[in-house]
This record gives structure tokens, sequence and C-alpha cells, in this order.
């Protein structure tokens, strides 16, 4: 209705999508933080989606650790939940502005067990978009943790735009001696670039 000296009130804003089905709720908030030149531009940006996640901080496992700057707390997929090595885990990062990238730099989850502990993927595709909707895979990788190694990953990119960006596992790794299955467990996310200038 039309509220004093003709201001408009509104009770509530409901967006919807799916033909009106409301997605389960991924909380996006985040900490404003000053990016230097050169810097980690996806440091404290909002995980958009994932596929699975086991939030427990006290375990050192959260799904926004994987931008959050702290090596010490993880992304990592869902337990129980995959008994082979060849499904898919997914986590989507919005960058918050288009910017061309020129480096993505994967930190495995720092473990101290021997046996597979840190679950860095084997096999991964790094996507892209400008509308979180239509992705395109611009990087494949393969055979990447054989053997089991927590060396940080340097991908390079020439230039591609992005605004939202995605780590797609395509092969897993088994966590490790405790039989809770394959999955997958990320440090750190780092993105590098620079931001597009707006047209005038």
């Amino acid at each position: 209705g039309t509220g004093l000296d003709g201001c408009v009130d509104i009770a509530e804003l409901m967006v919807y999508n799916d033909g009106g089905k409301i997605r389960d709720k991924i909380k996006t908030s985040y900490e404003k933080v000053e990016i230097e030149e050169g810097g980690n531009i996806a440091l404290k940006k909002p995980v958009v989606d994932y596929s699975s996640t086991l939030d427990i901080k006290d375990w050192g496992s959260y799904h926004t650790g994987i931008t959050d700057g702290d090596i010490n707390m993880t992304w990592t997929s869902a337990l129980y939940t995959h008994n082979t090595p060849d499904e898919t885990e997914r986590i989507t990062i919005d960058l918050l502005g288009t910017f061309d990238l020129t480096s993505i730099t994967l930190i495995p989850r720092q473990s101290t067990t021997p046996d597979g502990g840190n679950t860095f993927p084997e096999n991964y595709e790094i996507q892209v978009s400008l509308d979180g909707v239509n992705f395109e895979t611009v990087k494949t990788v393969t055979g990447d943790n054989v053997p089991f190694t927590q060396d940080n990953r340097v991908i390079t990119l020439d230039g591609v735009p992005a605004r939202f960006i995605r780590l797609y596992a395509t092969r897993l790794t088994y966590h490790g001696s405790n039989g809770t299955g394959y999955g997958i467990a990320i440090a750190e996310m780092e993105v590098y670039g620079t931001r597009r200038a707006i047209a005038e």
C-alpha cells in the first residue's frame, strides 16, 4: 500500500525459479575486503552453489572455507555419499564482478593423514560463467592426485572473462581409511585476474 509522503510499503519480496520452486537455501553472506592489485579476487567472496558439503566447523570444514583465506578451514564434500570415485562434486563462487582471469591456485586440505586424507580430486574441470546459468569448461585436468600430494596446483588461464567460477570434480579421491567413501576437500581456491572496465 501507499504510506506517508507517497512512500510505498512492501511487506515481502519473494523471488522464484524452477517453475515457482525455491531451491535449498545457501547462505551467501560475505565479508567485504579490499583486494590489492594482483591479489586473490576470490577472497571472502560468496559461495552460491555446491553439490554437497560437510559443514562442521569444529572439524575444520565449511563450504565458505574455500574462499576464507584460512587453509585450516576447508570445503569438504559430504561423507558416506560416494561409493566409487567416478562421481561428481562441484562448488561455485560469485566474484561479484566480471574479471579477465589469468590463473587459479587450488590449495589441498592440509592433512597429516598418510593415506590420502587430503582428498584432492584426481580429475576435475574449471568452469566459468557470466550469468551463473551457462557455464563453459575452460580447463580440464586429469590424473592430478596420483600419488597423493599436497602441493598447490596453479592453473593458468588466458584472460577468460568470468563472474562465476566453478570447480567441477569428475573423479573423486578416497577420504581415507575411515570408510566414509570418496569425496573432495579443498582448503582454498584463489583466483587471479583484472576487473573488466564498465562500458560507458
